[in-house]
């Protein structure tokens, strides 16, 4: 019990562990201080709250046509650096990351294809799905694959070969340790891939191979054996697989998945209402086919778009859905400019860098340093359940204290409810918010107004500032009992 308890109230409790959204869980079995909306707030090493960081622009926009596919080769010297980009029916580069966008030689593409590529013996081969299979020494200029597939894409380095997928079910792989040698006499050959559906994209994972195809079947490889992993949940899009250490995670209409060349494993139960939304869109289908995805650190983001939670009713538009590995939660990124390719590489000084393109040819880079998004504020908020681990129970509110940064300018809103409010077949958080206080003293105490009782009490935090940085580390509130 704390001293506050000395002014007669008999109940107490703290949240110092400030975890990811859960909307999957009933509300009267979720932990105390359970988040049901978290948007622009990454967490902390420590458990806190903290704003994501901003960005500005990546270098220029030569073309302002979508940007489709973001990559980078670091070449076998540690030093020389190239940065890609492919947008309209262009492949350009920008030498070490700070040079203009320049067109690649032959790096004229399919107008709005993906391109992808794989690197061996440090020379790059590229394919977008649609023409020639070209290769790279230099990472400058393209040259033609003769006999490699036509429309090749995905290609991935596996025991000393290049496997690329054809445009229906076949998969070539080049001579060992040739990245332009797809000659069928000179030991290159391909992989039939049966099932249903086209090959979509592939992997590699705990030293094997995985094929998607497009009706989610996957079957792994291992340079000699080809086994049907008895699934259906591969990924629904090409472009949303993304790498942390040997894991791989995708996305597809059932939500989140994460696998190291065994069966796929489910693990975005808690926003699942976020993919139940996204399947009720018109376009559904298109949104599923089209996800993008990437990896910056330990978290795995993907592009949703437009999403209304229905726990909360609160609409999002540009959002991202980010996993934490590290942390094991989701949070939401909501973006001005809403990413239609990712991409994480090392710069020059040895950053871990995030750019992303959007529709209108702009490339950005996430930047720590940033407190706005180009000239835009960034818009955090987060809603939580306090129930003193006793949801049955009506209380009596008393007291409540934050701990947050210095000069915060989040604010507080509350709302006490003794049941979690439904309407047109939807479970919703409280409609009607009043104002509690303001956090930017740092330490700040609360006393609620009398007679502020019910089972469940909604905090809702919200800042949009310019400059100013947010972190919550800790909450404690007090209540007593209120008899039946």
């Amino acid at each position: 019990m704390s001293a506050i308890l000395a002014i007669g109230y008999d109940m107490d409790n703290s949240i110092s562990d400030l975890n990811g959204i859960n909307t999957y869980t009933n509300p009267f079995n979720t932990a105390d201080g359970n988040i049901i909306h978290c948007v622009n707030l990454a967490s902390n090493t420590n458990g806190s709250r903290i704003k994501r960081p901003g960005y500005d622009t990546f270098l220029g926009n030569p073309d302002n046509a979508k940007v489709n596919s973001l990559f980078s080769w670091l070449k076998n010297d540690g030093s020389t650096l190239y940065v890609y980009r492919a947008s309209g029916s262009a492949l350009y580069y920008s030498a070490q990351g700070t040079g203009a966008w320049t067109v690649c030689g032959n790096g004229t593409i399919a107008d709005g294809a993906h391109v992808t590529t794989a690197i061996l013996d440090d020379n790059m081969i590229m394919g977008d799905g649609v023409g020639t299979t070209r290769y790279t020494t230099d990472g400058t200029s393209f040259t033609d694959i003769p006999l490699a597939p036509i429309g090749g894409h995905d290609p991935v380095e596996y025991q000393g070969r290049i496997y690329i997928q054809g445009t229906a079910s076949h998969v070539f792989y080049s001579v060992v340790g040739t990245i332009n040698d797809f000659d069928p006499t000179h030991d290159s050959s391909s992989l039939f891939i049966g099932g249903s559906g086209k090959l979509l994209t592939q992997y590699k994972a705990s030293d094997r191979l995985i094929f998607c195809k497009s009706s989610g079947k996957q079957f792994r490889w291992d340079g000699d054996t080809l086994v049907d992993t008895a699934t259906r949940l591969g990924p629904s899009s090409a472009f949303c697989v993304g790498e942390i250490e040997d894991y791989r995670f995708w996305a597809n209409r059932i939500g989140v998945f994460i696998s190291n060349a065994d069966k796929p494993q489910l693990i975005s139960n808690p926003v699942h209402r976020q993919f139940a939304d996204l399947n009720t869109h018109f376009d559904s289908t298109d949104v599923f086919n089209n996800l993008v995805a990437g990896v910056h650190g330990y978290d795995f983001m993907i592009a949703i778009d437009a999403v209304t939670d229905d726990f909360t009713d609160i609409p999002l538009t540009s959002a991202l859905l980010v996993y934490d590995y590290h942390h094991n939660e989701f949070i939401n990124y909501v973006l001005p400019n809403f990413p239609t390719a990712l991409h994480s590489f090392v710069d020059n000084g040895g950053t871990p860098s995030l750019i992303f393109g959007d529709e209108d040819g702009q490339v950005f880079r996430m930047n720590d340093a940033l407190r706005i998004d180009q000239i835009y504020p960034i818009e955090a908020s987060m809603v939580m359940i306090l129930h003193g681990n006793l949801p049955h129970v009506r209380k009596d509110f008393g007291n409540i204290e934050f701990f947050a940064s210095p000069g915060c300018q989040a604010k507080v809103q509350y709302a006490v409810e003794d049941v979690v409010q439904s309407g047109e077949n939807k479970i919703s958080g409280p409609r009607i918010w009043k104002d509690l206080c303001s956090l930017s003293k740092g330490y700040t105490l609360s006393r609620f107004p009398p007679e502020t009782r019910g089972r469940l009490l909604y905090l809702k935090f919200y800042e949009n500032s310019l400059k100013a940085p947010w972190e919550i580390f800790s909450i404690h509130y007090t209540w007593e009992n209120v008899p039946l």
